[in-house]
């Protein structure tokens, strides 16, 4: 793809485990990338003090908000170790549909928009 005789490139900084999907749809759409990851997501280890608390009080809570894949995904991961099962009274939001994808593979059902 060209614009006014030059080539159309664009700068991937998604963590490098996840940038493929977007580095193979442009390449299709004839971009041509750079990949440098600006990001590096990790879980804190090990989960202490007000943070665990918060998910040992989640049966407190009307609604859970997700924000990210990402964040669903360790979400459930903290929330799975420290919950037999999910609490049942919770209503679980995602903000977009990959999230909300994350939060379907645990068995919740999603609201979203």
């Amino acid at each position: 793809m060209r614009c006014m005789g030059a080539e159309w490139s664009a700068l991937v900084t998604r963590p490098a485990d996840q940038a493929g999907g977007l580095i193979g749809a442009l390449h299709e759409a004839g971009w041509h990338t750079y990949h440098l990851p600006l990001l590096y997501i990790e879980p804190v280890e090990p989960l202490q003090g007000v943070m665990r608390q918060r998910i040992l009080d989640l049966d407190r809570y009307d609604h859970l908000i997700f924000v990210s894949a990402n964040a669903a995904r360790i979400g459930c991961e903290r929330i799975e170790e420290l919950w037999p099962q999910w609490p049942l009274e919770q209503r679980y939001w995602a903000v977009g549909r990959s999230t909300a994808q994350v939060l379907e593979r645990a068995g919740l059902a999603v609201v979203g928009p």
